[in-house]
């Protein structure tokens, strides 16, 4: 009978937490500000047909302002977002992420517009194969801010970013 009361005691205390944390931990979307953009910010970012921009900075944790050791491997890259399809091309610079010199590199980027509830999100693959090793990351941005010549992608919440990107219109 002891054993059975022992066992019940962690059993007891471990619903109480989860429902601690279930409690704590969900908020109503009204907690931050909304991240609303229109058509007309679109056409700050493709221009009405493409429109060229670079990596200007790349942030592990942007509230903290911590810089990515990955930053100068995509600074010399040129992403074209484009008016008429969801893809953004990628164009390679010198500097790789992985390698001096990879055997191959490649990268995925789509864009997604919300227009019901104006969120933009960015989904950004990129890879790189060495003989048999290859390396890889993915990641989903949301688009927190956009000027003629900035656009600002980040995860986390308005209070509490985590990464980020900063693109920079080229001239």
């Amino acid at each position: 009978m002891e054993m059975m009361n022992l066992m019940r005691k962690p059993v007891k205390l471990a619903i109480a937490i989860m429902l601690v944390a279930l409690g704590t931990s969900c908020g109503s979307d009204d907690d931050g500000p909304q991240l609303e953009f229109t058509e007309a910010d679109l056409m700050l970012m493709h221009g009405g047909s493409e429109k060229n921009w670079h990596v200007k900075e790349v942030y592990l944790d942007y509230g903290d302002n911590e810089r990515s050791i990955s930053e100068a491997c995509h600074q010399d890259d040129i992403y074209t977002f484009k008016a008429n399809t969801r893809e953004v091309t990628v164009t390679f610079g010198e500097t790789a992420c992985y390698w001096t010199e990879p055997d191959d590199e490649g990268a995925s980027v789509l864009y997604t517009y919300y227009p019901e509830n104006g969120q933009f999100f960015l989904d950004h693959g990129r890879g790189e194969a060495k003989g048999a090793e290859t390396a890889s990351v993915f990641y989903i941005m949301k688009l927190r801010e956009i000027s003629e010549d900035r656009m600002l992608f980040f995860n986390g919440t308005e209070e509490n970013p985590g990464s980020a990107i900063l693109f920079e219109a080229m001239n």
